[in-house]
């Protein structure tokens, strides 16, 4: 999440400058600041029908990574469990 904080920061300095960057182009830049494991997901809301809002995009990404979390947690446990019986 360390980029969306970096886009946070550049669109904050933006706009005390009185420049407004639209949701869309804000959306775009933390989609394109995603790593490759994440090309689904990136497809996924680029071709969505829905123009998110960079709030939303945000609030989608940490949902996102904690489900991502909860499935490596689940893969740790079967490994742990298989390796206790071998």
């Amino acid at each position: 999440m360390d980029q969306v904080h970096e886009i946070q920061m550049l669109i904050s300095k933006l706009s005390d400058l009185d420049i407004k960057v639209p949701d869309s182009l804000q959306v775009g830049a933390v989609l394109s600041k995603l790593p490759s494991s994440w090309n689904e997901y990136w497809k996924k809301m680029l071709h969505s029908t829905n123009n998110y809002t960079f709030e939303q995009c945000q609030t989608h990404l940490q949902i996102e990574i904690q489900s991502h979390m909860r499935e490596l947690q689940a893969i740790n446990y079967k490994v742990n469990l298989i390796l206790k019986l071998v």
